[in-house]
């Protein structure tokens, strides 16, 4: 398996390769047609003018008289040799003013005697040197009688290319060397954070969440490694809040089952007769057992819910039907805790759909706390109002109200708050996670020492969202 680093490193290294090769053969390409076409271009535009001026003012001599006549007015130019050859290719003079043995057969003489003019570019079979060759028919009167040729040779512009291709050729290979070296320097400066990161998520597989990303920059994987170091933090904070709970839930549980427990062997130690006694235990027993059970409830529902499988069952109903129900339902503990409960609505509160026994159990869980946290002789409020298509629910005690610092942390998983009537830390949080599964919200308004104020909002016809 192939690391980033090197997949970096090679997809660079491609591309670097890719852009230099292209644009060393557009360059080299370029030079090439500007030495080699202009070097053509000039040539053949001076022997065109020479090829003229020869059929214009040499055109009734023989083919010998034009030779000489040429040679005669031979142009000094060093770079160029001039040949006469006859019909056969046979050299009747060349530039040193003699007659050339054997015979010539090219490209560019065979088009002079076709077509009146023929070039040729190319390297002599023997020797192997780079010409390039113009030739013109030689006219006496109206007829071909010779050929006048041009030659000259491209070496020397071969050589300037050459040194040209090397430097080019040098030139990329130091921008390709000079560019790995970049590569390689900013594929390790990448990767550094991506090791760093993967030393954090290793510790966090092992259970310690008490390592920390230590990059540094302000990129992406800085980021990213921010962002675990924020998920680390808080699985700490959850980690501690859930050992908090299960203290709590431990101690809450214990409770019951101790009462239970005592009044149990007390019943069965004691006298049977006794029928206040008896019946006094009997009812602690039962207090205690319901209490016992709604606890274990709420874990199971909170179970269920964090396994997304808490099921809603959406039905029409009546708001103001179920508000007098939980007064009456709370009445008996309202009379033990010498606190009183109001309820408010009107006929427009009308009625909802939405499931009507969890949000039953999300009321009964804020009436409990509410009366709960009450003083003796207090009031708490159960107020429902209809809005234009939401229906607002409201919650208001006049109890010991919840500490500035605390209020945030009230409706999360497992936090408890700092008095000693708390409960399990989780009875809140079910009742916001079920209002939200309805559509709605579900918000917490609370003064130290003056009370506390829950309000739902929900929306009249929450079955489209289930």
């Amino acid at each position: 398996m192939k690391s980033i680093k090197s997949k970096l490193l090679l997809s660079h290294f491609f591309i670097i390769m890719l852009v230099t090769t292209l644009f060393s053969t557009l360059f080299l390409y370029g030079v090439h047609r500007y030495y080699y076409q202009g070097a053509k271009e000039a040539f053949a535009e001076r022997v065109d003018i020479l090829s003229a001026y020869y059929n214009k003012f040499i055109n009734n001599e023989t083919l010998r008289e034009k030779a000489t006549e040429i040679f005669q007015q031979l142009p000094t130019a060093d770079y160029m040799n001039i040949q006469v050859l006859d019909l056969s290719g046979k050299v009747l003079m060349n530039a040193n003013g003699f007659e050339q043995e054997g015979r010539l057969s090219s490209p560019d003489i065979a088009g002079a005697i076709q077509a009146g003019e023929g070039s040729w570019t190319g390297r002599l079979e023997q020797g192997g040197e780079h010409l390039m060759a113009y030739s013109y028919a030689l006219y006496r009167e109206d007829s071909v009688v010779g050929v006048v040729r041009f030659v000259t040779s491209l070496s020397a512009i071969d050589k300037l290319y050459k040194e040209i291709v090397l430097a080019t050729l040098a030139l990329s290979l130091g921008i390709i060397a000079a560019s790995f070296i970049v590569s390689l320097f900013l594929s390790s400066r990448m990767v550094g954070p991506l090791f760093e990161l993967r030393r954090v998520a290793n510790a966090y597989i092992k259970g310690d969440f008490h390592v920390r990303s230590e990059n540094r920059q302000h990129d992406e994987i800085a980021v990213l490694g921010q962002t675990m170091n924020v998920m680390a933090e808080e699985i700490l904070k959850t980690d501690k809040l859930k050992h908090e709970f299960i203290s709590t839930v431990s101690h809450e549980l214990r409770t019951p089952l101790t009462s239970i427990q005592g009044w149990s062997e007390t019943l069965l130690t004691g006298d049977m007769e006794d029928k206040e006694e008896l019946l006094d235990g009997l009812q602690t027993i039962r207090d205690e057992a319901k209490r016992l059970n709604g606890m274990v409830n709420d874990l199971l529902d909170f179970s269920k819910l964090q396994a997304k499988h808490l099921e809603m069952h959406p039905t029409r109903w009546n708001v103001g039907e179920l508000l007098s129900e939980l007064k009456v339902q709370f009445s008996a503990h309202l009379d033990l805790k010498g606190v009183t409960l109001r309820t408010e609505y009107d006929t427009n509160a009308g009625y909802i759909t939405a499931d009507r026994n969890r949000m039953k159990q999300v009321l009964i869980n804020l009436l409990d706390n509410a009366i709960k946290f009450s003083h003796e002789g207090g009031e708490v409020l159960l107020r429902a109002e209809r809005l234009e298509q939401e229906l607002q629910l409201e919650v208001v005690d006049e109890g010991e109200g919840i500490a500035p610092a605390d209020l945030e942390k009230m409706m999360t998983k497992f936090f408890k708050g700092k008095s000693k009537q708390s409960g399990s830390g989780i009875g809140l949080a079910l009742s916001k996670e079920i209002v939200e599964l309805h559509g709605g919200s579900m918000s917490m308004d609370s003064e130290l020492h003056k009370g506390t104020t829950v309000t739902i909002i929900l929306p009249l016809d929450s079955s489209v969202l289930m």
